[in-house]
């Protein structure tokens, strides 16, 4: 479960979100939204496993130099499926089944017809487990990386192409490998209207069922009410678009358990089984220092930023970065 603070172009009147939806997932693999009364606005079935993560990154005030903005976003992650929603067409969906369930109450009935979710689905491959992820975001790589890249997956005859291409860069947590990370260029997907797709399936499958029914002489069927019942209350799942790793950190005795994000997109936090916190460097794909603390250790919602309070050579615009993991041992209180 997930709250998602929500506010019309980014601001609001009151310096405040103009309201708040809860975002709950489900074993059955279902994504429902509500609002912060435990109205239903939207439900949705993403995916047949059980949704095990969902993370949102909201807009946030730039505060590091050099930091672009980035998109706001939704990820739901399943046992081998990733699938990002984009922040805005998320935030136009639940706005209209907002105020078609404002309507449906005044009216005194609750018929609503959602709008079309537009996601991207991404099948995670190449490793063995996956407990925990985080989006880092959109990536712009220079030449040299671009080159690095290429011969590193194609070899010495790989073709380059003229501009480096845009990359959403996601980092998973597990084992086989104990890190993993996946790049995906953009525009390699489409996003999927399930709705609209669904809802054309199936009058094309009922018109062609029809037509074969008349021409069989199937009409006088029984079981003809009962499959059409059957049909309309599971929906069509849309399949994933392959995705395989690009690398990963090995460690066969290793599983991770959850990873943490720093607000500057650069380093994250990984916890793993072993009581181990672990700082990764994402831009370059390693390990920068490992930590041994209390076991299990869980990390907050995201790092914090301490502002100093001393002055001197500290500017008003110097905010070290602090992580503190928690030990749920509530005898000792370790943090």
């Amino acid at each position: 479960m997930v709250r998602s603070p929500e506010s019309a172009a980014k601001r609001s009147s009151t310096g405040r979100p103009d309201w708040t939806c809860v975002v709950v997932g489900f074993s059955s693999g279902y994504i429902r939204f509500y609002t912060e009364h435990g109205v239903l606005l939207l439900a949705q079935l993403l995916h047949e496993d059980p949704a095990l993560r969902l993370k949102c990154r909201t807009y946030e005030i730039p505060r590091h130099p050099g930091v672009t903005e980035q998109h706001e976003e939704l990820s739901i992650l399943y046992p081998t499926s990733l699938v990002t929603i984009d922040g805005f067409s998320l935030f136009q969906s639940l706005r209209a089944c907002r105020n078609q369930v404002a309507r449906a109450t005044a009216a005194g009935n609750d018929v609503i017809q959602p709008p079309p979710l537009a996601y991207k689905k991404w099948g995670l491959q190449e490793m063995d487990s996956i407990v925990d992820h985080c989006s880092v975001g959109v990536l712009a790589t220079s030449v040299f990386d671009q080159m690095k890249n290429a011969s590193t997956l194609g070899g010495f005859n790989a073709s380059i192409k003229g501009s480096p291409p845009a990359m959403s860069q996601y980092v998973t947590v597990g084992s086989g490998p104990y890190t993993g990370f996946f790049y995906a260029v953009e525009g390699n997907s489409q996003p999927l209207l399930s709705h609209v797709a669904m809802a054309v399936a199936s009058k094309l499958t009922s018109a062609l069922f029809n037509a074969a029914s008349g021409w069989l002489g199937w009409n006088k069927s029984k079981n003809k009410p009962e499959e059409e019942a059957t049909q309309k209350q599971k929906p069509k799942v849309e399949p994933a678009t392959a995705l395989p790793i690009r690398f990963g950190l090995p460690d066969s005795r290793r599983h991770g358990e959850s990873i943490c994000l720093s607000p500057c997109n650069t380093l994250a936090g990984v916890t793993d089984d072993f009581g181990r916190v672990t700082l990764l460097d994402l831009a370059r794909g390693i390990v920068i220092r490992m930590w041994k603390v209390q076991q299990p250790q869980y990390w907050g919602s995201e790092p914090h930023h301490l502002p100093l309070t001393s002055t001197g050579q500290h500017s008003a615009q110097s905010q070290p970065l602090v992580t503190a993991p928690a030990s749920p041992d509530t005898q000792r209180g370790r943090l």
